[in-house]
């Protein structure tokens, strides 16, 4: 008896899991150059409101909807909210930073100079969160200082790394836990222009628990969006509450500079 040959398996078309995020500046805005991105195979645009107007993001919106629609592609816009950080204050000048030097960081604006080398900070709580010993990491970590007196109004702490210090410097601090809200005034209304546009996506910059994706998310429901929530993993806070915040969110973003 002749043997039946198998059964010819259909060949199923190849489908790419793996999505293309292009985020959009200057060099990107317009009209052509997101259309030529879209047909190189991007599928999600994202917009950073840490450096975006609101006249800005709603021109370049349009173009990415006309640019999908043009090409027959279903393309994404995801909004990046800027979140909390920790910033210096103004220098009348650049600091040219020496090891040993002592830095003063003035939680609260009315406190006086106690040292030649002293700054205000935004965050009024740094005082309270830092303890003696701890390390602050300057501008991505490229100057180091190690807290050595630490009260409710100030800072003081000893330089541990040579570097030029500018106004207006982030601050990140390995290992401490923060009070930082999780969105700012500027974040509420960056998030109301997104749910006017309907943008698609919304990061949490500095999402360091659940409950601040799903304050996010219960914001945006009571809005009548069905934009999904991004976490982004920014300190080590949130790599201690990474597998939560995986199950709290539509999506992780590894931002790497603070970790």
């Amino acid at each position: 008896m002749a043997l039946e040959s198998p059964r010819a398996v259909p060949t199923m078309p190849h489908m790419r899991k793996t999505k293309i995020l292009c985020t959009l500046g200057p060099a990107t805005e317009s009209a052509e150059r997101i259309s030529e991105l879209i047909s190189k195979g991007a599928d999600i645009f994202r917009l950073n409101m840490s450096h975006a107007s609101h006249d800005w993001v709603r021109t370049v919106y349009g173009r990415v909807r006309e640019a999908a629609t043009r090409g027959s592609k279903e393309i994404s816009v995801l909004m990046d909210l800027t979140g909390p950080s920790i910033r210096t204050g103004d220098l009348d000048q650049p600091w040219q930073l020496q090891p040993g030097d002592q830095v003063e960081l003035r939680c609260k604006p009315e406190a006086a100079p106690t040292v030649p080398l002293s700054v205000t900070v935004n965050y009024p709580e740094l005082g309270k969160d830092l303890r003696p010993g701890d390390i602050i990491m300057v501008d991505g970590g490229m100057i180091q200082i190690k807290a050595a007196e630490v009260c409710s109004s100030r800072v003081l702490g000893t330089v541990l790394t040579k570097g030029e210090m500018k106004s207006r410097r982030h601050i990140n601090l390995p290992g401490v836990p923060v009070r930082l809200p999780p969105l700012t005034q500027k974040d509420y209304a960056d998030l109301d222009l997104g749910v006017e546009l309907g943008v698609d996506f919304f990061a949490l910059s500095f999402a360091r628990e659940p409950g601040h994706i799903q304050h996010l998310q219960l914001l945006l429901e009571q809005k009548n969006s069905k934009a999904r929530v991004i976490a982004k993993i920014e300190n080590q806070q949130a790599l201690q509450n990474i597998d939560t915040l995986v199950e709290a969110s539509a999506g992780i973003m590894v931002a790497r500079g603070d970790l």
